[in-house]
């Protein structure tokens, strides 16, 4: 049996072409990881609500309920009036709707520490992709914290009408552009670092096995010589 040659092994240049493939690819994979669990939070954001509840609007009031802040890199976040009774032509005049509207929300972290508050008027009321905002506040960490609503003098023509009120987050898109350039730049490290592993497989598939040693055939052992017996 003829002995095979020694194992292929990869030259200098060739190790380091491969440790940079595998450097490459594990930046890509971590890249999409971010850029996909960057796209769910934005996804479950859009339809988020911190904090929901039955208002009535008509009448001073004070409701305490907890507050469950998932996004702290929105543009805004927006309280607003959910009332399916209103029909589209009390929407087209909101001030008078909400004629006598004057309170505040006040979010207070668990030490009872106020971390934003915002007025509530008539005057401050309008329309917001096809919703009826009360207060906007700008977003603040990520955490769980209280929200306190206080209605010192209720808007008497909502008397009478199933409301809720309720928390959203304000996104527009660019809230995705970091992770989406996390995704393009993971997609073309992955790109370079597949060809450069190709390149390094092919380059080292084509290094040939060392010969067998020259001196092979002597080292074969020799067959026994026959021995003729005379009877």
């Amino acid at each position: 049996m003829q002995p095979t040659g020694r194992r292929r092994e990869l030259t200098g240049a060739q190790s380091f072409f491969a440790l940079l493939a595998a450097v490459l690819l594990t930046f890509a994979a971590h890249n999409g990881y971010y850029a996909w669990r960057g796209w769910d939070d934005f996804d479950k954001w859009a339809v988020a609500r911190p904090m929901s509840t039955k208002i009535d609007l008509s009448q001073p009031q004070q409701i305490t309920l907890p507050f469950h802040q998932t996004c702290s890199i929105s543009h805004g976040e927006g309280f607003y009036l959910d009332a399916p009774q209103l029909s589209d032509e009390d929407k087209q005049d909101l001030p008078t709707l909400f004629a006598g509207l004057d309170g505040s929300i006040e979010i207070c972290d668990t030490a009872g520490n106020i971390v934003s508050s915002v007025e509530m008027h008539d005057e401050y009321v309008y329309y917001w992709d096809d919703q009826i905002m009360l207060a906007k506040l700008d977003p603040f960490e990520e955490g769980e914290y209280q929200a306190t609503i206080l209605i010192r003098s209720g808007a008497t023509k909502l008397a009478g009408i199933d409301q809720t009120l309720l928390a959203a987050y304000q996104l527009c898109g660019l809230e995705r552009l970091a992770v989406t350039m996390s995704a393009v730049i993971g997609g073309v490290s992955g790109v370079v670092g597949l060809l450069i592993a190709g390149g390094v497989w092919s380059s080292w598939r084509s290094i040939p096995r060392d010969s067998p040693p020259d001196n092979a055939d002597s080292e074969k052992p020799s067959e026994p010589a026959a021995v003729s017996v005379n009877d």
